[in-house]
């Protein structure tokens, strides 16, 4: 029994061996066919090809912009760009406009006429030391606007230079108040001295008006 359990052993090995060998011998001839037709040896029947890998799909982002939507962007940008200038430009013209109303202003006060009130001697043009307090503030305070305005639209100051501007118009104005204050008497003086003055015009005027009726007077009676 054992020795008939030995050949069954032997035979069996033996058969393994030839199936192994068979198999070398179908893989060495695989290969050599491979190598004689170019392409690439197959090692075993159960090697598998590698997996297709997949296209990449596409991600959520968005697409790429076409030339024609690119001239849109680039016009709606020029046109926006367009606008802002135009506005800048308005603005600095409005700016203009009015800093050179308010010069006007400060020049046509410098020589100032009296009051529509005194229409007979309207014609007299008073210098700043003859006008009232009244008339002279104004003149201050539109000097003081005008100042004002340039220093704000004017871009080549910096910050230190604008805050100067600031700074010193506000003492010339507390300035200018405190001194009205003190000229009450001053005031009431000059008030005086025009009213003076305009008396003496009317003396003026009345005596000519008499020297007028008399040449008339005295014409008529050589006409008849």
């Amino acid at each position: 029994m054992e020795r008939t359990g030995e050949l069954l052993d032997s035979d069996s090995a033996s058969s393994h061996m030839s199936v192994a060998s068979v198999n070398s011998k179908r893989v060495r001839k695989r290969t050599r066919d491979c190598a004689d037709s170019g392409s690439e040896p197959v090692l075993s029947d159960s090697v598998m090809p590698p997996p297709k890998v997949g296209a990449k799909k596409g991600g959520r982002g968005r697409p790429a912009t076409t030339g024609k939507y690119v001239g849109i962007g680039l016009s709606r940008r020029e046109a926006a760009a367009a606008m802002k200038a135009a506005a800048a430009a308005e603005k600095l013209e409005e700016d203009e406009r009015q800093i050179a109303a308010l010069t006007k202003r400060v020049v046509e006060g410098r020589v100032t006429r009296l009051s529509q009130s005194s229409s007979a001697v309207s014609n007299i043009d008073v210098e700043a030391e003859d006008l009232p307090a009244s008339d002279l503030n104004q003149r201050l305070s539109d000097a003081v606007a005008a100042i004002k305005r340039v220093s704000r639209v004017s871009k080549g100051l910096s910050g230190c230079s604008q805050k100067a501007l600031k700074e010193a118009t506000a003492s010339i104005l507390e300035s200018a108040q405190v001194l009205l204050t003190r000229t009450t008497t001053e005031e009431t003086a000059l008030l005086r001295a025009q009213n003076a003055k305009l008396v003496a015009q009317m003396a003026e005027l009345r005596k000519e008006h008499d020297e007028l009726k008399e040449e008339m007077k005295n014409f008529s009676p050589r006409a008849a």
